[in-house]
C-alpha cells in the first residue's frame, strides 16, 4: 500500500485521491524547531546552521510544508556554494534572505494577477 501525504488538503481530496490508496494530511510547520529538526535529519550535510536557517523561514513566512522547506533550504546551500566565501553560515543565510523575498513577492504577483471576482 502506498500512501501519500500533503499539507494541502485540496490535493488530498482531488489530485492524490485518484492516484493512491490512501492521503494523509499534514499540518504546516509554524515553529523554527520542527523546521530545524527536518533540517538536522535530512540535510545535516548541506545545512551550515539549520537553526538560523529555520528562524528565517518561519519568521519570513509564517508556516512551511515539508517540501517547500527542503526545497528552500537545498536551493540556499547551492546558491552560497557558488560563492567564493569561507562563511557558509553566512552565505546560506545570505542567499536564502534573497530566495525568500523573491518567494513573497512572487506570492503576492501570483495573488494579484489571479484574484478572481465575483
Amino acid at each position: 500500500q502506498i500512501i501519500a501525504t500533503t499539507s494541502r488538503t485540496d490535493a488530498a481530496c482531488t489530485v492524490l485521491n485518484d492516484i493512491f490508496e490512501e492521503t494523509l494530511v499534514v499540518p504546516l510547520f509554524s515553529d523554527a524547531k520542527e523546521v530545524e529538526q527536518l533540517f538536522t535529519d535530512c540535510l545535516a550535510e548541506e545545512v551550515a546552521d539549520a537553526s538560523s536557517m529555520a528562524g528565517l523561514i518561519i519568521d519570513k513566512l509564517g508556516e512551511v510544508g515539508c517540501k517547500t522547506a527542503l526545497r528552500l533550504a537545498e536551493r540556499a546551500a547551492l546558491t552560497a556554494a557558488d560563492k567564493s566565501t569561507t562563511d557558509a553560515k553566512a552565505a546560506q543565510a545570505e542567499s536564502l534572505g534573497v530566495i525568500l523575498e523573491d518567494l513573497v513577492g512572487d506570492d503576492a504577483i501570483a495573488a494579484r494577477v489571479c484574484q478572481v471576482e465575483l
